[in-house]
């Protein structure tokens, strides 16, 4: 804890970033903090797709070490990806989607696996070995997925660089992925200026719907 004089210090900034710690040794070296949320912005408990056209695009790509772990709930009335990233329908496939009547479907390298979940709440954590649901594995991989070139798109498939078979209804509550064991992105989602928005938390940064229509939320 940091004092000035007998006054504690409750937070400290560089700018907008928030510093976690800092230390003194040779020279001062402050280590980051969390993302300054922007002001306005109102969290909400979900954004939700109402119609097939829209989606976020995370500008993050997948290789051999991302996992994505995402919350979300009742969704699985209709068919399409959750989120996902393929060079082309038969290649190169890291996605997650609903085949509709309450199945899921996890995809790695055009392996396909479906398991059966009931609506409400769930979790759904996907690397290049497994697929997850609330903790139990849905499917273990082989792990042959190295990577591709393409975003992760959320609310839809990143398919050849466009957005493709979007998830109709799908109300997700949280995106975070992770690479190289480390978090890189973190996003909840936020009401700024009557729009549903994500906010990354470890950044502050906004995204925003890249589609058609627009996101609802409670």
């Amino acid at each position: 804890m940091s004092y000035i004089g007998t006054t504690k210090i409750g937070k400290m900034f560089l700018g907008n970033t928030e510093i976690a710690k800092a230390y003194l040794g040779t020279d001062l070296v402050f280590q980051k903090g969390g993302g300054s949320i922007p002001p306005g912005a109102t969290p909400v408990s979900w954004l939700c797709n109402n119609t097939f056209g829209e989606y976020i695009d995370t500008g993050i790509n997948p290789d051999n070490t991302t996992i994505v772990e995402i919350v979300y709930r009742d969704f699985l009335d209709t068919s399409g990806f959750m989120f996902g990233s393929r060079v082309a329908s038969t290649n190169a496939a890291y996605a997650f989607s609903s085949n509709g009547g309450n199945q899921v479907r996890s995809d790695c390298m055009n392996r396909l696996y479906y398991s059966s979940t009931g609506l409400g709440s769930h979790t759904v954590r996907q690397s290049n070995a497994s697929c997850k649901i609330d903790g139990s594995n849905i499917a273990v991989f082989n792990p042959m997925f190295t990577g591709n070139n393409l975003n992760i798109f959320v609310f839809a498939i990143n398919d050849g660089g466009s957005p493709k078979t979007m998830l109709k209804n799908v109300k997700i509550c949280s995106v975070d992925i992770i690479k190289g064991g480390d978090y890189v992105l973190k996003l909840l989602p936020y009401v700024m200026n009557g729009e549903g928005v994500f906010i990354d938390s470890l950044s502050g940064t906004i995204y925003q719907n890249q589609g058609t229509g627009a996101f609802t939320w409670q």
